[in-house]
């Protein structure tokens, strides 16, 4: 919650969600149970509102977002449900709690649902936007069902009593191939896709796509420097008109190790540029190495935290 006493926790496998408080009166924050609510239908991600009264979780086995109830008390309760979509995966709340967005992985839509009445108003279907990029190809040019598979959300917050000005922020989970492998030696593989997020107003049915470039990993083979893509966008956080996306950028063409062929890359997005900019964590990380033993290794991943790393955080 907003005050740090209050804690929501989604227990997947059992079905449940633990209500928590948080105290601080002996100088070591204490957890405390005060309730589980059993949800059922595999809960998966929860929020809580900025009052730290009411929260909501999405049950991805059964499609359903779920209000959760006098959470500031000792008897929290479960409250009203509504259906979304096939298999809720990501959920957000607007900055004045009057509208919770669910993202429906299997679905490839957004449910923008009334927090009021606990009704859906609209959907905005994002296989649409992601046919309209023309990278699914010729063969699929009319829209439908699990297409897109939508992961993560964000919305702005500009600080005013007025939601209807933000702007929700959604990751497309997979990249999206761009072009054909360059023939006889595939040397573009790891340039010849983009990773996706999908913006909309809030209120609108549509959105646009924003593409996450590649990038250059830092990493040489035989073939020479090789980059890497956007895949399995796994978050999204926003601020400033900025959105911050991690990934687990692929690099088909190696180094030949788990290690080199993916790197963790945040994309920074511009939202009102509608561009971005990859940086590869890896090669921050390797920067940080020279004179190291293992600086000029590219077979191996560098660790955040090493005994012989004076590591400064910034």
């Amino acid at each position: 919650s907003a005050d740090d006493t209050t804690m929501l926790v989604a227990n997947r496998d059992v079905g449940s969600v633990s209500v928590m408080r948080i105290d601080y009166a002996g100088g070591t924050p204490m957890l405390s149970v005060v309730s589980e609510l059993v949800t059922g239908g595999e809960p998966w991600q929860v929020v809580i509102d900025p009052c730290g009264t009411r929260g909501y979780v999405i049950l991805r086995e059964q499609g359903k977002l779920i209000e959760l109830e006098d959470l500031d008390t000792a008897s929290p309760t479960i409250g009203r449900e509504v259906l979304v979509g096939s298999e809720p995966t990501g959920l957000a709340l607007s900055p004045n709690n009057g509208t919770i967005f669910v993202s429906n992985w299997v679905e490839g839509t957004v449910s923008q649902v009334d927090a009021l009445s606990m009704t859906v108003m609209q959907t905005v279907d994002l296989n649409a936007t992601l046919v309209g990029t023309g990278y699914l190809g010729s063969a699929v040019s009319t829209p439908r069902p699990a297409l897109a598979h939508p992961r993560s959300i964000a919305i702005t917050n500009d600080g005013d009593a007025d939601d209807d000005d933000e702007t929700v922020v959604v990751t497309e989970f997979f990249g999206q191939r761009t072009a054909p492998e360059a023939s006889p030696d595939a040397a573009n593989a790891d340039l010849n896709w983009v990773g996706l997020v999908y913006k909309f107003e809030l209120g609108q049915t549509t959105a646009q796509a924003i593409e996450l470039p590649s990038i250059d990993t830092g990493f040489t083979n035989a073939l020479g420097a090789t980059g890497c893509f956007a895949n399995q966008l796994q978050s999204v956080t926003v601020k400033g008109g900025q959105a911050f996306v991690t990934s687990i950028c692929a690099s088909p063409r190696g180094p030949l190790s788990v290690e080199t062929m993916t790197h963790p890359v945040v994309h920074v997005v511009d939202l009102a540029g509608n561009t971005a900019t990859g940086h590869n964590l890896n090669a921050a990380l390797r920067d940080l190495y020279v004179g190291n033993a293992f600086a000029d290794d590219a077979s191996r991943r560098y660790p955040l935290v090493a005994k012989d790393l004076a590591f400064d955080p910034a």
